[in-house]
């Protein structure tokens, strides 16, 4: 093979690197990237340029080396720190020791395949994301971030749209399960979910929620309900019809404390066995007296 020349290359670097340090205007820059190219060397960066680098922030991670201080699989090269391939070595030595070396080449793999798709995908960029992120919804934010794991297998474009599919697929589940709450509550058109959502948001700020469904019924949008019976009125109806009304004597009922267990009421309770449907009290402690509901009010009140 040719000559290294490691000294002097070194030198040649450091040389251009300290003419950039001392160059103040963009002319000088651009002679001195001009002669390092020239000369066969990677490009000399001012101290300041580092500012530009993606990941200059980034904890952990040199910007100039493209490294990282913890890389993936840090510790292969453990496996191969003290090997040598001396003539001593039998076959199977030989081939044990090129067989660890294959694996050793294997991680290295695996470890630039990552940082390439790190540098590729721009995930150095944090921030950008970070803010991106936050202008989600939580449940949306969290989709988003279960969805990285199948980034390494899809193209960036290609998880885009998996990624903004999934979100879509998520919105239409939450529009059908609020749907489904609607019709549980009795709506069967569009124009009775509107009023509800607008008596709703008019409740939550403090509008008179019945001028607005007045105002709704005379536009249209919402259909008048029936009136209703006071429920006054209705007590008052009772009490005037005369209906009839089943007292339960207290006296009697304290006398009766037992249950008899033999009534169809005793049956169905569960302490006798029964299912505990009807809800009835033992006919035993009951004293049925059929009579108008004002002879049954007076007696109470006696």
């Amino acid at each position: 093979g040719g000559v290294v020349r490691r000294a002097e290359l070194i030198a040649e670097s450091q040389a251009l690197f300290k003419r950039m340090e001392k160059a103040t205007t963009e002319a000088e820059k651009s002679a001195i990237r001009a002669d390092a190219a020239a000369a066969g060397h990677t490009e000399p960066f001012h101290v300041d340029d580092i500012t530009t680098m993606s990941g200059y922030d980034l904890v952990g991670f040199m910007p100039r080396r493209r490294e990282f201080d913890v890389e993936w699989e840090h510790d292969a090269e453990a496996s191969v720190a003290d090997m040598e391939f001396t003539a001593k070595d039998t076959a199977e030595d030989r081939a044990l020791k090129l067989k660890v070396l294959r694996v050793y080449n294997g991680k290295l793999a695996g470890r630039e395949a990552r940082k390439a798709f790190v540098f590729e995908r721009g995930l150095l960029d944090y921030k950008k994301i970070q803010d991106e992120e936050k202008s989600l919804p939580p449940d949306a934010r969290d989709m988003v971030q279960r969805c990285r794991m199948f980034a390494r297998f899809q193209t960036p474009e290609a998880h885009d749209e998996f990624v903004a599919d999934v979100l879509k697929a998520k919105e239409l589940r939450d529009e059908i399960a609020e749907l489904q709450v609607y019709q549980q509550m009795g709506m069967t058109t569009m124009d009775q979910v509107t009023a509800y959502i607008q008596a709703r948001d008019a409740r939550r700020s403090g509008v008179d929620v019945t001028s607005l469904k007045r105002r709704m019924i005379e536009e249209g949008t919402l259909k008048p309900e029936a009136e209703k019976e006071p429920k006054k009125q209705k007590k008052e109806q009772k009490k005037k019809d005369g209906s009839e009304k089943i007292v339960r004597q207290r006296t009697f009922r304290k006398r009766m404390g037992v249950d008899c267990g033999v009534c169809k009421y005793c049956k169905d309770k569960p302490k006798f066995g029964g299912p505990g449907k009807m809800k009835q009290a033992c006919i035993t402690r009951k004293l049925l007296s059929i009579e108008p509901a004002a002879q049954g009010i007076k007696k109470e009140a006696e």
